[in-house]
């Protein structure tokens, strides 16, 4: 009786033993860098060691298939002697049978299942472990590893930009993300896309000022237009001098110099090319105090562009007081 409960002991164990490591293949092979990441940023136990198993994930791989082939043959060899001891060769293909039908569920499919599902906690509790069998049997790994090299090309892509966008998809249809922050994340993309032409207000609609303009002729066109900002320009769009605040313009007005050039109080206009991207744009604009910048190609004016502009194109249309 106490040799019987042996076998169905070391059954048990072996079963578990193999599933074990098959639980650990799948958690391995399913996390995903974006959820090791997350980890590492709540400094989760584990992760960090995760991190580094996985930049070299053949490794990893290489030791879990050892452990589970040395596991998958010793085991059904071993309970196949103790069952002949007890029962005799005639139950050999019997207990095969059973070991292979117990294996497949309960050393495959269910802690796959299982590792699959719970990949990031278990990877993460098992990458320690997993990295110190790696030192362990280096010398094998590392030969190994060399030998699969020759059966591997090219380089897996990992968070591309086709990448992030199937997943903002999968998030938002999964209700993890909210449909407007699945629509930022995709106009942030295309930000990139578009250049600072696409999206300027082009010269023939600009509305400016002169050098020669008072600051009493300046305001009576902030009064009519309703915008923040006003180019100043010389003899031609090509001359742009600089710029105005409609506040400054106001401020003048209210101190009783309506007769003083509205030059005197210009600011700096920066200037962009008309081909730069508009995330280079936003970039620029953030840096410069004006928000406001005059295009040009080739030397000529072609347009201005707005930090806002460069923000519609992000968040959609934003309205304002003249919008209304």
């Amino acid at each position: 009786m106490c040799v019987l409960v042996e076998l169905i002991l070391f059954i048990v164990g072996f079963i578990l033993v193999s599933g074990f490591w098959a639980m650990i293949d799948a958690a391995i092979l399913s996390v995903t860098p974006a959820e090791v990441e997350v980890m590492i940023s709540k400094r989760r136990w584990g992760a960090v060691e995760l991190k580094h198993l996985l930049r070299h994930t053949t490794r990893a791989i290489i030791v879990i298939v050892i452990l589970t082939n040395v596991t998958n043959i010793l085991g059904p060899i071993l309970a196949g002697r103790k069952a002949e001891a007890i029962f005799g060769s005639s139950v050999i293909g019997v207990i095969t049978a059973i070991l292979t039908f117990l294996t497949i569920i309960f050393s495959e499919i269910i802690p796959k299942a299982i590792g699959s599902h719970q990949a990031p906690r278990i990877s993460r509790m098992a990458a320690p472990f997993l990295r110190a069998l790696v030192i362990a049997l280096f010398p094998l790994v590392w030969l190994l590893e060399r030998a699969v090299r020759l059966f591997k090309s090219g380089k897996r892509k990992v968070g591309t930009e086709e990448q992030i966008r199937a997943l903002a998809n999968l998030g938002g249809g999964a209700g993890h993300i909210d449909a407007d922050e699945r629509e930022l994340i995709h106009r942030a993309f295309v930000l990139n896309d578009r250049m600072t032409a696409d999206i300027m207000t082009p010269a023939s609609r600009m509305v400016y000022c002169q050098t020669n303009d008072t600051i009493r002729s300046v305001a009576r066109m902030v009064f009519e237009h309703s915008y923040s900002r006003y180019p100043i320009v010389g003899a031609s769009l090509d001359d742009v001098r600089g710029y105005v605040l409609s506040r400054d313009i106001l401020e003048t007005l209210a101190a009783g110099k309506e007769h003083a050039l509205a030059l005197s109080i210009a600011r700096k206009v920066p200037k962009v090319s008309s081909t730069m991207r508009c995330d280079d744009l936003l970039h620029f604009l953030r840096k410069s105090t004006g928000q406001l910048a005059i295009v040009v190609q080739e030397g000529k004016t072609v347009g201005l562009v707005t930090l806002e502009d460069v923000l519609e194109e992000l968040v959609g249309n934003i309205l304002d007081e003249k919008d209304g």
